[in-house]
C-alpha cells in the first residue's frame, strides 16, 4: 500500500476515535468535584467539547461541498447529453438518391 493511503486512513480512524471518545470524557466527567475557576477538568472538558463543534462543522461543510460538486457535475452532463445536436449519422438515417 502507498504510503499517502496508510497516513490517511490512520487520520480518519484518529479523527473517528475522537469523535466517539470525546463524548465519553465528556459524560464521565460531567459529575466531578469542581475547584472553582482554574478547574483542569472543566477546560479538558470545554476543550474537548469545542473540537467536536470544529470537526463536525467540518465535516458538514465537506458534505456539502461534495453535495453541489456532484449536483453541478450531474447538471452539465445532463446538459451536454440533452444539447448534443440531432444529426443524421446519429439518427441513423439512409440517405437514398
Amino acid at each position: 500500500m502507498n504510503n499517502r493511503k496508510i497516513t490517511a486512513i490512520a487520520f480518519a480512524a484518529f479523527l473517528v476515535l475522537i469523535m466517539i471518545f470525546a463524548p465519553v470524557l465528556v459524560i464521565a466527567e460531567r459529575d466531578h468535584d469542581c475547584v472553582g475557576t482554574d478547574c483542569e477538568i472543566c477546560r479538558t472538558v470545554a476543550t474537548v467539547e469545542e473540537t467536536v463543534k470544529t470537526l463536525s462543522f467540518t465535516g458538514k461543510a465537506a458534505a456539502v461541498a461534495l453535495f453541489f460538486a456532484f449536483a453541478a457535475i450531474t447538471a452539465l452532463l445532463t446538459a451536454g447529453i440533452t444539447l448534443l445536436p440531432a444529426t443524421l449519422t446519429a439518427l441513423k438515417v439512409k440517405l437514398s438518391f
